[in-house]
C-alpha cells in the first residue's frame, strides 16, 4: 500500500529585512544597522506584493531563524544591543515590535517531495505566528492572520506549485499599528498607554504575561514583546483530502468493558467522480496488540465526518504518576483510495474517568479530583514558556524539563493564562508521565473587549483550537476561563473606573459553550482563583497564595499558585550566558551601585525565614536569596501538605523562571534546579515527615499520599550539634493513606532544649532499610545555628555510567545544610539537605546536557567543609 501525502518542514533558508519602521525614533535608540531613510518609509498596507517590495527600502536581507523572533535575529546581526542584558536594552529594543517586517523563504521541490506521484491538493500552514502578518506564495496572496494563539492554514491553487524557484513571502506587523483602530473604544475599559502594556494585553492576542503591567516576566521595569515566525512552518501536498480532525471519546468504562467513540472529520472535495475513498480504523492496546479494525466506504465530498464507537473489553485505564501505569491505547485512522493511504493520523489515548468534586456528603465545600474513584492530591507547577521572546522551547529542552518534574514526584501541571499554546509533545510527556493538565484558556489579570464582536469571534475561534488540540490528551484534567480576572474585579480596583466587567461573558459564556460542544466531559471552572464569596477565599474552590507570612496558614482547599513575594534570581552562570553579566565582578565594596544601574532591581535586605544575608559580593547575595526563598517555600509548602486537612492541591508558582531575573521559579531560565526545587521535591515526595514544636511539645506529623498504607519505623533523635545524642526515640506505625496523622507527641521535649542555637531535633520514617521521609526541627532561625569545630563531612563518589554517579555522604557532626553544584547541568536526588551523624547518604547525580559534568563541589553552608571532585 503506497502513501500519497507528504508533509514538507519549511524551517529552513529564511531571511528577514526591515519593512518600515516607527515614525520616530528616540536619540540612542539602537537601530543603527539600517540606514536612517528606512526608518522613514511609508510602505502601504496593500495585498499586492509587487507594490510593497517597489515602495519599500532596498535594505538589506539578513538570515533569520524559524522558528524564531525578529530580536535575536538582529541580535545576531549586531544590530540589536541584546534585551535582556539591561534596562536601557530592553527599553531600546522597543521599536522591533513596532515595525514591520518582511520575511521570505525561495525553496525548491524534488521528486521525493510529492511531485512524482502527484498531488491534487496543496496546504501551507503556520503553526505560530506573533501576531499579525500579510502571507504571499509565489506573489499571490493567501491570507493573513491575527492571533498568535491559532495556527493557520491556508489552500494553495494546485499550479501555484513549482518544483523550483517556489518563495513564500511573510509580512509581520506592528503590534501597536494593528490595533490603533481600537484604541478610543478601549477607554470604557480604563486601558491607556502603550501597546506594550494593559492596553496591548487586553487587545492583542498573544502571549499575555511578556506585556509590562507594572512588572513582567523579564522583570527589568519594562516589556518587550517578541515578533516573528516563532513556530514551525509546513507545506502538505496530498490527493483529493485529508483529515482535518480526529478526536476518541470515552463513553462508557467499566473493569469489564470501555465504549470510546472515535470522530473523524474529513477536509474533501465535492467530485463524486473522484469515487470512493475507505476510511479504516484500528486500535491497538497499550503492549501493541491490535484489537479492532474497522473499515468505511464512502463518495468523497468536502466536508465529511464519520463516527464510529468500538468497545474494548478488560480496559487497562490510564493513572496519574504516583497511582498506577499510564496506560495508552494507539488509534490510528486511515483514509485510502485506489490501495493508497491518502491521509494518516495516530494518538495514543487513555481511558480514565475524571471528577471534581465540590461538596463532600455532608454539604462541605471542598475541591479535589478523583480519577477513576479515587482521590489525588494534585502536587506540581504553573509551567512559564521557556523563552521570553520565542515563547516556545525544543523537544530537548521539554525533555530535560520534564525530567526535572518527574523526578520531583510531581503529578500536575498548569499550564496557566498568562502563557503560551504549549507544542503538542509537551502534552505527550505529560501523557507518558502521569501529569494531570490544568489547561487554562488565555485571559490573563485583566479585562477584555467583549463588547467587540470581531474580537469575541477571533478569541472563540482561538479557545475551540485549544480545546481540540488537548481534548485527546490522557493528562487533562480541567479546563479553566482563564487567570485571576475575578480576582482583579474584586480586589484590585477595577469597579471603580468600569460601568461592568469587560470579559465576564468570556468565561460565563462563550468558554461554557465551547467546552460543553467539543469536551463535555472534562470539568470546567470560570477563572482561577475562582472562590464564594471572594475569588480568593480558602473556604470554596482553588485559591492563589500570596502572601508567604499568613495565606498558608488559611487551611486552604486547593492552591493553584504559591507566590510569597521572596525574590531569587538564577544561576550567575546563567546570567552570564543569557545576559552577559559574569558576577564575579561584582565583588568589591559598592558591587550594589552597578548592579542597580543594570537591572534596577531593589537591594533586599530582610531575610525573615533564613536570617541569611550576604553582600559582601553578588554571587553570595544571589546565594542568599536562594536559601530565603527555600525556606519561605518551606514555610509555606510544608503548612499544606502537612498542617491543612482541608487542602487536596498545591501548584507552585512558577516552576521556571520567565526570564534570567524573573523574581519566582524554583528552575532557572536555562532550566537548572534552583535550591527551592529540591525543598519542593522532598515536600512533593508520596511520604513526608516533618516535626514541629507546638508550645513546650515537639510533635512529628506525616502525610501518605501514596494509594497504600505504609508499615515503617519513625526514628526520632535529639542532637548537638557535635553529634552527641541526646536523646532518642523510636516507634514502629502504619502511615494511613489520604491525608495527615499525627505519628508522634514528645510532651515538654523543648523544656529539654538548653542551647537553642546549637540543638536539632531530626526526624525519619523508615520502611525496611529505606528512608522514605526526614526533616529537622532547628530551634534558631537558619543562619544563627552554629557551626560544628570540627570538619564534619566525608564524602566519596562512584560511577555509575557515563552519565551517572553516586555522591555518598557520612558526618560526625550535623551539617544544617550540604549543597552540591556541578559545572554542568545536572539533577541530583537530592540536594541542599540537613545530614546528621549515624547514616550515610547516597545521593545519585544524572546529566542532563549531553556533556557529562567534569567538577562537582560539595560545600557545607557553615564553610566548616567545602571539596571539589573531577567526575
Amino acid at each position: 500500500m503506497k502513501k500519497s501525502f507528504q508533509t514538507i518542514s519549511l524551517n529552513r533558508g529564511w531571511e528577514f529585512t526591515l519593512l518600515t519602521a516607527p515614525d520616530h525614533i528616540s536619540p540612542g535608540r539602537r537601530c543603527d544597522g539600517f540606514p536612517l531613510q528606512a526608518m522613514r518609509a511609508i510602505v502601504p498596507d496593500s495585498t499586492d506584493i509587487d507594490e510593497i517590495l517597489s515602495t519599500r527600502h532596498k535594505s538589506e536581507w539578513f538570515q533569520a531563524e524559524v522558528p524564531g523572533v525578529i530580536q535575536y535575529d538582529l541580535i545576531r546581526e549586531g544590530i540589536l544591543t541584546n534585551p535582556f542584558s539591561s534596562v536601557q536594552a530592553a527599553q531600546d529594543a522597543w521599536w522591533v515590535s513596532e515595525s514591520d517586517w518582511l520575511y521570505r523563504l525561495g525553496f525548491s521541490l524534488s521528486p521525493g517531495d510529492g511531485l512524482s506521484t502527484g498531488f491534487s491538493r496543496a496546504q501551507i500552514t503556520f503553526f505560530g505566528i506573533d501576531t499579525f502578518s500579510d502571507i504571499w506564495f509565489n506573489r499571490i496572496y493567501v491570507g493573513s492572520t491575527e492571533n498568535a494563539y491559532r495556527t493557520y492554514t491556508f489552500e494553495l491553487p494546485r499550479n501555484l506549485i513549482k518544483s523550483d524557484d517556489n518563495e513564500i513571502i511573510v509580512r509581520v506587523k506592528a503590534h501597536d499599528r494593528m490595533i490603533r483602530d481600537k484604541i478610543p473604544e478601549a477607554s470604557r475599559m480604563d486601558l491607556s498607554g502603550p501597546s506594550t502594556g494593559l492596553l496591548g494585553k487586553s487587545l492583542i492576542r498573544r502571549y499575555q504575561r511578556s506585556f509590562f503591567t507594572n512588572s513582567s516576566l523579564l522583570n527589568l521595569g519594562t516589556g518587550v514583546l517578541g515578533i516573528g515566525l516563532n513556530n514551525d512552518v509546513a507545506l502538505d501536498l496530498f490527493t483529493e483530502a485529508k483529515i482535518s480532525d480526529f478526536s476518541v471519546r470515552t463513553l462508557e468504562l467499566s473493569e469489564q468493558k470501555a465504549v470510546i467513540s472515535i470522530c473523524t472529520e474529513i477536509d474533501g472535495i465535492d467530485d463524486p467522480e473522484e469515487g470512493m475513498i475507505t476510511a479504516a480504523i484500528a486500535v491497538f492496546d497499550p503492549d501493541g496488540t491490535l484489537l479492532t479494525n474497522y473499515e468505511s466506504r464512502t463518495y468523497l465530498r468536502k466536508h465529511m465526518m464519520t463516527n464510529v464507537n468500538i468497545s474494548i473489553p478488560d480496559p487497562k485505564v490510564w493513572w496519574p504518576s504516583g497511582f498506577g501505569k499510564q496506560n495508552l491505547y494507539s488509534v490510528e485512522v486511515e483514509l485510502r483510495k485506489s490501495g493508497n493511504v491518502i491521509s494518516k493520523k495516530k494518538i495514543l489515548y487513555g481511558l480514565k474517568r475524571i471528577e471534581l468534586v465540590t461538596e463532600r456528603d455532608n454539604g462541605k465545600p471542598c475541591f479535589f479530583l478523583k480519577v477513576n474513584g479515587r482521590n489525588i492530591h494534585c502536587r506540581g507547577y504553573n509551567l512559564i514558556p521557556v523563552d521570553y521572546l520565542k515563547v516556545h522551547g525544543s523537544r530537548e529542552e521539554y525533555q530535560k524539563l520534564f525530567t526535572i518534574i518527574r523526578e520531583s514526584g510531581a503529578n500536575m501541571l498548569r499550564f496557566w493564562g498568562g502563557g503560551a499554546v504549549e507544542n503538542d509533545y509537551v502534552y505527550e510527556f505529560c501523557d507518558r508521565l502521569g501529569i494531570l493538565v490544568w489547561q487554562d484558556f488565555f485571559l490573563h489579570s485583566n479585562v477584555y473587549p467583549d463588547y467587540d464582536a470581531e474580537f469575541i469571534q477571533n478569541f472563540s475561534l482561538e479557545a475551540e483550537e485549544l480545546v481540540s488540540k488537548v481534548r485527546n490528551h490522557a493528562s487533562l484534567a480541567l479546563l479553566c476561563g482563564g487567570n485571576e480576572q475575578y480576582e482583579g474585579w474584586e480586589e484590585w480596583g477595577w469597579k471603580e473606573s468600569m460601568d461592568r466587567f469587560y470579559g465576564e461573558s468570556l468565561v460565563t459564556a462563550v468558554l461554557p459553550e465551547i467546552v460543553r460542544k467539543h469536551c463535555h466531559d472534562i470539568p470546567y471552572i470560570v477563572n482561577s482563583p475562582h472562590g464564594l464569596p471572594r475569588a480568593q477565599s480558602p473556604v470554596t474552590g482553588d485559591m492563589h497564595n500570596w502572601g508567604n507570612f499568613y495565606n498558608s496558614t488559611k487551611d486552604p482547599q486547593f492552591v493553584t499558585e504559591t507566590c510569597w513575594s521572596i525574590e531569587s534570581y538564577s544561576r550567575p552562570e546563567t546570567l552570564k550566558e543569557v545576559m552577559g553579566l559574569d558576577v564575579d565582578t561584582y565583588d568589591t565594596p559598592g558591587w550594589y551601585r552597578h548592579w542597580n544601574e543594570i537591572t534596577g532591581l531593589p537591594k533586599i535586605t530582610r531575610f525573615p525565614y533564613s536570617s541569611y544575608f550576604d553582600v559582601t559580593s553578588l554571587r553570595g547575595y544571589l546565594r542568599s536569596l536562594n536559601i530565603e526563598q527555600a525556606y519561605a517555600d518551606y514555610h509555606a509548602l510544608s503548612n499544606f501538605r502537612l498542617h491543612s486537612p482541608s487542602n487536596k492541591g498545591i501548584l507552585y508558582w512558577s516552576l521556571n523562571k520567565g526570564g534570567p531575573l524573573f523574581q519566582f521559579g524554583c528552575v532557572d531560565y536555562l532550566g537548572y534546579p534552583l535550591m527551592s526545587y529540591y525543598v519542593i521535591k522532598r515536600l512533593f515526595a508520596g511520604i513526608v515527615v516533618q516535626p514541629y514544636r507546638d508550645l513546650e511539645d515537639i510533635r512529628i506529623v506525616g502525610s501518605n499520599e501514596t494509594p497504600h498504607d505504609v508499615l515503617g519505623t519513625l526514628l526520632v533523635r535529639h542532637f548537638q550539634i557535635d553529634g552527641t545524642i541526646v536523646n532518642q526515640w523510636e516507634k514502629q506505625l502504619i502511615l494511613k493513606s489520604g491525608g495527615i496523622s499525627t505519628m508522634l507527641n514528645l510532651e515538654n521535649c523543648y523544656r529539654e532544649v538548653s542551647d537553642r542555637h546549637s540543638e536539632v531535633i531530626h526526624a525519619e520514617f523508615i520502611s525496611g532499610n529505606t528512608v522514605l521521609s526526614e526533616d529537622a526541627l532547628l530551634f534558631a532561625p537558619f543562619a544563627e545555628v552554629v557551626a560544628p569545630t570540627k570538619r564534619p563531612l566525608t564524602v566519596r563518589v562512584k560511577r555509575r555510567n557515563e552519565t551517572s554517579w553516586e555522591i555518598i555522604l557520612s558526618a560526625t557532626s550535623v551539617v544544617k545544610m550540604v549543597e552540591m553544584e556541578c559545572d554542568r547541568k545536572v539533577l541530583f536526588t537530592e540536594n541542599y539537605c540537613i545530614l546528621v551523624p549515624g547514616r550515610e547518604k547516597v545521593i545519585r547525580v544524572e546529566a542532563l546536557d549531553a556533556i557529562p559534568p567534569s567538577r562537582l563541589s560539595v560545600h557545607a553552608v557553615d564553610s566548616t567543609f567545602s571539596q571539589t571532585i573531577l567526575l
